[in-house]
C-alpha cells in the first residue's frame, strides 16, 4: 500500500502571535516555526500587542494567567472576531475549567510533553479552521474553493472565487485594492469599478454585508465565524 504524504504548505500564508516570556519556549518555538509560517512574532505584552494582524495566537498561562486573561480587555479585543487560539502551560488542573466558557480557547498544550509538536498542533487546527460560515447559511471551503449555501455549492466565476478567497486568507484585515489586483486579476490591468462588478455580483449569489468596502482603501470580509 502506497502512503500518503501530507504537507503543510498552506502555513506559508499564516501569520502566528506568541504571547511569552519564556526564553525556552521562544527558543523552541522560533526554531519550529520560523520557517514554516508567513511570520511568527513574540511579545511578551497583551496591551501592546494588534491580535488582528494575526490568524493564530497562542498564550503561555504560566505567565499571563486565564484568570486575569478572563477578565481582562483581551476578551473585548478579540470577542468580535474569530482568531483560533492555542495556550500552552506547564501543567494542567481542573481549575482551569471554571475559565474556558468565557474565553477564547481552540486548544491547551502542555510545554514538555507536547511543545515538540506545536507545528501539528497549528497545522491541525488552521485545517480543522478551513471551512467559513456566514450568516444566511453560506459558507466557504478554503480547502476546495467552493462557495455553499445550506450544502449546495454556489456556481461562483473564478475571479469571484478568488476574490472571496484573497479576504478570507486576511481576515479581520482590510485588503488593499492594489493587492486584490495583484493577487486576483495576477496584476493585470483592472478598474475599480471592474473589482465593484465582482463584489456587486457575489453579494446578488449571496447577500449584501458578506462583503464591506472600505472608502478608498479596500474591502474586508465581513459577518462570517469559524467552527
Amino acid at each position: 500500500m502506497t502512503k500518503k504524504i501530507y504537507n503543510a504548505n498552506f502555513l506559508n500564508t499564516k501569520r502566528v502571535l506568541l504571547l511569552t516570556k519564556d526564553n525556552k519556549v521562544i527558543d523552541r518555538m522560533n526554531e519550529k516555526l520560523t520557517p514554516l509560517l508567513k511570520s511568527f512574532h513574540i511579545n511578551n505584552s497583551i496591551y501592546n500587542s494588534d491580535f488582528l494582524l494575526y490568524d493564530m495566537i497562542i498564550i503561555d498561562i504560566d505567565y499571563f494567567d486565564i484568570q486575569y486573561l478572563d477578565s481582562s480587555l483581551f476578551n473585548d479585543k478579540l470577542k468580535n472576531f474569530n482568531i483560533p487560539i492555542i495556550y500552552i502551560s506547564s501543567d494542567l488542573e481542573f481549575s482551569i475549567l471554571e475559565y474556558i466558557d468565557n474565553v477564547p480557547l481552540n486548544n491547551i498544550i502542555l510545554k514538555n510533553e507536547q511543545l515538540e509538536y506545536i507545528d501539528i498542533y497549528i497545522a491541525i487546527t488552521m485545517k480543522k479552521n478551513s471551512k467559513i460560515y456566514f450568516n444566511h447559511d453560506y459558507s466557504f471551503c478554503m480547502r476546495k474553493n467552493r462557495f455553499y449555501f445550506k450544502y449546495k455549492e454556489v456556481n461562483l466565476t473564478s475571479l469571484e472565487t478568488n476574490f472571496i478567497k484573497v479576504l478570507l486568507e486576511n481576515k479581520n484585515r482590510i485588503v488593499p485594492y492594489e493587492k486584490i489586483i495583484e493577487s486576483v486579476w495576477e496584476g493585470k490591468k483592472c478598474s475599480i469599478y471592474s473589482m465593484r462588478n465582482v463584489v456587486n455580483k457575489i453579494r446578488e449569489k449571496s447577500y449584501y454585508e458578506i462583503i464591506k468596502n472600505i472608502s478608498n482603501q479596500g474591502y474586508i470580509i465581513n459577518d462570517y465565524k469559524i467552527y
